[in-house]
């Protein structure tokens, strides 16, 4: 059954059980596109630790976590993994990290609520991120590829599309996930910001 903790922590076996308050209860006259970010095979807790900032940054409300196992999400234990300065917020409920043992049922409630989900990932169908029209529309959830190996065959299957990130300089095709992740949510965020000037 559903684990709802006051600490914003959900462990979801049926990944139907859960609505993040962002999608069901805004207000539709001033609705903005919110983003989500995806935190699945990424290997490294630091990297972990710096998405989970990212996110915050740049107004991301609802994280979900597909395994993960070794990484521990619950702000109200000592050992937690959460970033210090992050706990108040989950704590507050201003921050939802909602686990889900799987990737494909993670990806599954994601699309339930109607929202889609963009790999970054360089691939033959990649949106440039500089090209905002054509990579972002609507509520986006973003999945980041691993540090060593970027996106595995499954990960990618379930994704609606997919953006990627220019270089202009030589030396190596990948950025460090929670860099990537930082300059993806920023152009979402100035993109989502931006409509509402229209």
């Amino acid at each position: 059954h559903n684990h709802n903790n006051r600490l914003g922590l959900y462990t979801i076996p049926n990944p139907f059980d859960y609505k993040p308050n962002s999608v069901s209860s805004r207000n539709t006259r001033n609705m903005k596109e919110q983003p989500y970010i995806i935190i699945a095979n990424i290997s490294k807790k630091p990297n972990i630790r710096c998405l989970i900032k990212n996110a915050v940054a740049f107004g991301v409300k609802t994280i979900f976590v597909a395994g993960q196992r070794k990484f521990n999400f619950d702000a109200s234990d000592e050992k937690s993994d959460i970033p210090k300065i992050i706990k108040p917020l989950i704590i507050e409920g201003h921050l939802k990290i909602v686990q889900f043992e799987k990737i494909k049922e993670c990806i599954e409630h994601i699309h339930s609520l109607g929202i889609k989900v963009i790999g970054v990932e360089i691939d033959e169908t990649a949106v440039d991120v500089e090209d905002t029209d054509n990579c972002f529309s609507g509520d986006t959830a973003f999945m980041m590829g691993n540090e060593g190996t970027g996106m595995n065959e499954k990960q990618m299957s379930l994704c609606d599309g997919f953006v990627k990130i220019s270089q202009y300089g030589g030396g190596t095709a990948s950025l460090n996930v929670s860099i990537a992740a930082g300059i993806i949510l920023q152009r979402f965020y100035a993109y989502s910001q931006s409509k509402d000037c229209l």
